[in-house]
């Protein structure tokens, strides 16, 4: 959605929005733009570890928490999985750095 919706008409947006508004922002608008910057991080950051819980196997709590999952074997199942479709490339998988 954010890539589809919302990128794409930021340039717009900001186009009518210098000609609408003086070209000295107020302060406060930085924390604006950081707190929308973090969120947007925030989502995709969710989504990785969401269809990465969902590709390992996981239900429940574990599907929106992969070091949730007590299959020592996930990452196999996950490696041929990939292989069947000949994706060789591998993501880093982020989910031991964060113990349940």
């Amino acid at each position: 959605m954010v890539f589809t919706y919302i990128l794409p008409t930021v340039g717009p947006v900001m186009t009518l929005w210098g000609r609408f508004v003086p070209s000295d922002l107020p302060p406060w608008a930085k924390y604006i733009a950081y707190l929308s910057m973090s969120y947007a991080l925030a989502i995709l950051v969710t989504a990785f570890i969401v269809k990465r819980g969902l590709i390992l196997g996981g239900t429940g709590r574990s599907a929106y928490f992969p070091g949730a999952l007590e299959q020592p074997t996930a990452y196999v199942e996950e490696r041929d999985i990939l292989d069947i479709f000949g994706i060789s490339m591998r993501e880093l998988p982020i989910d031991p750095a964060f113990p349940g």
